[in-house]
This record gives C-alpha cells, structure tokens and sequence, in this order.
C-alpha cells in the first residue's frame, strides 16, 4: 500500500506548487512576450520536486514505522496527555477556530486594520481549501484508523464511506492551516509564530495520543495544511500589486495562466 502513499504524494505537491513563476511587467507598453507563465507545467519546477520528496520522504518513513509509533505512545499515555490532547484537538476544529478569524475580520473593518482583515479572510480560505484536499484523499484511499484496522497497510481505495478515512489527519490540516496564516501574518512578533505553531504541533500530537490518525496521517495531513497557507499567502500578496491581469497564455506546448501586474 506504499504506492498509495506515494501517490497522495504526488498529488499534493501538484496542486500546491503549481504556481512557477510572477510576472512583472515594466510598463503599459510590454508584450505577450515579457509576460511569464505562472501555471505551465509543475513538472518542470524544482519547487515541486523539493515539495514532493519532502512529504513523499517524510510519509514513507514514518509510515513504515507507524506501528511502532502507535505502540509507544499508547504505551506512554496517561492522564496528562488526555488534557493536553483535549486542548489540542481545539485548534483543529472548525467549529472553534472558524468564529475567532470572522472575529478578527470585523474587528479589522471597525479598527481600518487591513491586516487584521487579511488574516481572517486568507485563514478562513486556507482552512477550507486545505481541508477539501484532505478530504478528498480521505475518500480516495480510506485508510482504516488505529482503532478500526488490524494493520496501518489496510487502505481500501475509493468510495463514500465515512468510515475507514484516517488518511490524512483533517485535525492536523485545519491547524496548520490556519497557524500558517497567523504566523506568517504576524511574523514580526516572534512569539506569534512560536504560539501558532505550537498550538497546531498539540493538535497533531493529540491525534496520536488519542489513537485516531497513523504518524503519517498527521505528517501528511500538516503538510497539506502548511503548503495551502502558504500558496494562498503567496496569491493574495500578488492580488494585492497595483494592476492585475489574469491571461491565458501559450508557452512553448503548454497552455497555462498569466499574472501579470504592472508598475
């Protein structure tokens, strides 16, 4: 069931580091010809093969060794670790990280706080579009849970059952998500990133402690929600720049998407 792991791999890094490239054009004047595709062909990027091997490595390591993983935490559980994963799982559920980034959009339109409001909007779009990645690889592979399969290998493909769907972590993902966003918003602050990231490092340790997720489920399902923050980050500092075009364009063979903005 490697291949599976390999794959989701695979897919993640494709979707995440489709963008190669901004183009920046000096004047109204300049032609199709100064304009760089920024959706060409993923392939060809070296951020995406750095993508790809940092999680395919990472999941294929752990995933050989998430038996024994779940053993020894398990087998160090106790009392203590119950009440810091019932924290942790907190900041990996919508249902309580979603109303504070609302809040904090409204309370930066009543303060003129534009990056109060960037926050709560990139946060809340970064939590949706890292957790239908994960779903979506939740239902194309239905990895059994800790406490459901007889083996971490047991993975039974596609289908729309809402069982069996350990892999990725959608807790690990949803605080991530959002702990990117924070993080790199206020990243000025030193103990702003610190707080964010250890929060969301909680959540994915109480995933394990509570035996709900493989180490590699919550590996994975981080990196989805790490990577989407920081595409979407990359997108909205773009969208931002005086004038934006948004073309199709044709490079060589491939047809892809122009963003261009002008100075």
């Amino acid at each position: 069931m490697l291949n599976r792991i390999l794959s989701a791999a695979l897919l993640v890094s494709l979707l995440l580091t489709g963008i190669t490239g901004i183009s920046i054009a000096g004047s109204p004047a300049s032609t199709p010809s100064t304009v760089t595709p920024i959706i060409v062909n993923p392939l060809k990027s070296p951020s995406f093969w750095l993508t790809t091997a940092f999680i395919a490595g990472g999941a294929v390591l752990l995933y050989n060794k998430d038996d024994e993983i779940k053993n020894w935490v398990q087998k160090k559980r106790n009392g203590t670790t119950d009440r810091l994963a019932a924290v942790g799982d907190i900041f990996g559920n919508g249902a309580y990280t979603l109303p504070p980034l609302c809040l904090m959009y409204l309370y930066g339109h009543y303060t003129g706080d534009v990056k109060l409001i960037r926050t709560g909007v990139l946060g809340v779009e970064s939590f949706v579009v890292a957790g239908a990645l994960t779903t979506g690889l939740k239902y194309a592979t239905h990895r059994g849970r800790p406490t459901e399969a007889e083996s971490f290998g047991n993975f039974n493909g596609f289908g729309f059952s809402s069982h069996d769907v350990s892999f990725p972590s959608g807790h690990a993902t949803s605080a991530f998500a959002v702990a990117t966003v924070i993080a790199t918003q206020y990243g000025d602050h030193i103990a702003v990133p610190i707080m964010a990231y250890s929060l969301a490092g909680l959540t994915a340790a109480a995933r394990l402690n509570d035996n709900a997720h493989w180490a590699s489920d919550v590996f994975v399902g981080s990196a989805i929600g790490y990577l989407t923050a920081k595409m979407l980050i990359r997108i909205d500092n773009i969208k931002s720049a005086k004038k934006l075009e948004v073309a199709p364009v044709l490079y060589g063979r491939n047809l892809g998407l122009s963003l261009t903005y002008r100075f």
